[in-house]
């Protein structure tokens, strides 16, 4: 009977000390379950992040950057098989390239049989289905005479040293044809980042020119260029900037031709050629990204308050583990790059279709103003332009021009002087000279001018004939 019970103590004793305990299983399985919540959360958080970085980019980007660098980089010079904008080693080659391959490809007007394409709208078409965006900008950056020392026993062989470019030695001075604007510099008006070339890091200003619409107009500009000698031997680099649009593809490509000539003299080439989707939202594939992205910042909450309450909890002892620093430092990246993706899309609505600020106030006026309408609170805006039509062509006495209205008149006469002196030829019927802005301002102010009379006179007019036709039996 005593063996009977210390058997069975020892058993209990052994139940007792093999068995586990509630609170250490409990820990257990919340610990599995955390990590697969967490493992789930994290496959799930991968997929979408994969789906945005390779649905963003498309292979639409590749083959445009292909054709277009095809088309203005081994395009070659007629009647020069081995002339191209790579092999370009000369001032003389430049500007062949210049007045042939540049012009052949952004100016592409008609088929292949001559047949006039399509109505062009003052734009042209590269490869007939790429817009061209504007109008090219063509820029070139100067050193300064005299910006190196000649060894004195060379001086009588050469009188002119031109360094390499740096921002110190840069001409900023008017040239050869100080009234052409293609002769005057110009300051950098933008932010953008200078460029990196391979002689040397260049500034945004410049002597700097756009080509005309027409083919012809852009043909005769090189051609008055190359004879006045806009290259010197100063010239450093020169850069043929301009942009096109696709909306086969609904691709924006940013094209860059860049020609520098070193102090050591010769010419070498480079480009850039960057396609980029900046109307994001068209298709339902783009709306499916969109969603995407919204998950994305989702996610990156989520993160960012699990380490705020990691660093409530753990304190300084948080920022002493390398993992927590490189979590740290992962969020900031995403948090990064979502701020460049909503600026990369603020700033392509405003270079294409104005200020989204603006055009947010213009809809939150209108919708003011059709609350107002239906309360009856504010007259209809027909209403108003009829009332303020009426009170235009309600009589008005006959009064005296003041003398506002006589330097008014006084202005136009001379106005009318000056410009019919120097645009109108009686020996030439049809000649033609140049405007500049200036000139233009002064022809359109003339214009409002003269429109504001005509309706005056015509209000006149229509005044007496009402009187008339009232004292009309």
């Amino acid at each position: 009977m005593a063996r009977v019970k210390s058997f069975n103590a020892k058993k209990r004793q052994f139940a007792i000390t093999v068995s586990p305990k509630p609170g250490l299983t409990y820990k257990k399985e919340l610990e599995i379950r955390s990590t697969l919540q967490e493992l789930l959360i994290y496959i799930i958080f991968l997929t979408d992040l994969c789906i945005l970085t390779f649905g963003m980019v498309s292979s639409n980007m590749y083959y445009l950057n292909k054709v277009i660098a095809t088309l203005f980089l081994e395009t070659s010079v007629p009647g020069e098989d081995r002339t191209n904008f790579k092999s370009i080693s000369t001032i003389t080659e430049f500007w062949k390239f210049m007045e042939g391959p540049l012009l052949e490809g952004l100016y592409c007007d008609s088929w292949y049989n001559a047949e006039v394409l399509y109505q062009l709208k003052n734009s042209s078409r590269i490869y007939y289905e790429n817009v061209l965006l504007g109008v090219p900008r063509i820029r070139q950056l100067k050193v300064r005479n005299n910006s190196c020392i000649v060894y004195p026993k060379f001086q009588s062989l050469m009188d002119e040293c031109f360094d390499r470019y740096t921002i110190e030695n840069e001409d900023r001075s008017d040239f050869g044809l100080r009234q052409v604007p293609e002769w005057k510099y110009s300051p950098s008006t933008s932010l953008s980042l200078q460029h990196w070339g391979v002689f040397g890091v260049y500034d945004n200003g410049g002597y700097m020119f756009t080509l005309p619409i027409s083919k012809t107009e852009a043909k005769e500009k090189f051609t008055f260029l190359k004879l006045n000698s806009w290259i010197t031997r100063g010239t450093r680099v020169i850069f043929i900037d301009f942009s096109i649009y696709n909306a086969n593809v609904n691709l924006f490509c940013i094209i860059r031709l860049v020609a520098e000539f070193p102090a050591t003299g010769g010419v070498f080439t480079s480009w850039n050629f960057y396609s980029v989707k900046l109307l994001r939202y068209v298709t339902y594939f783009d709306y499916f990204i969109a969603s995407c992205e919204i998950i994305f910042c989702i996610f990156i909450i989520n993160f960012i308050v699990q380490e705020i309450k990691k660093m409530k909890e753990y304190k300084t002892a948080y920022f002493k583990s390398f993992w927590n620093l490189l979590e740290l430092l992962l969020l900031l990246n995403m948090f990064l790059a979502i701020i460049n993706d909503a600026y990369s899309e603020v700033k392509a609505d405003y270079s294409i279709g104005g200020s989204p600020e603006s055009e947010l106030a213009n809809q939150i006026k209108a919708s003011y103003t059709r609350i107002m309408e239906k309360l009856k609170l504010k007259k209809p805006q027909t209403e108003v332009q009829n009332e303020v039509k009426e009170r235009d062509t309600a009589f008005q006495p006959r009064r005296d021009f003041d003398e506002k209205e006589i330097e008014s008149a006084n202005q136009m006469k001379k106005w009318k002087e000056r410009l019919e002196k120097k645009y109108y030829s009686s020996e030439i019927p049809d000649a033609y000279q140049p405007v500049t802005q200036q000139e233009f301002r002064e022809l359109f102010l003339f214009a409002v001018e003269l429109e504001k009379e005509l309706h005056y006179v015509s209000t006149k007019l229509n005044r007496v004939m009402k009187r008339i036709s009232a004292t009309k039996p």
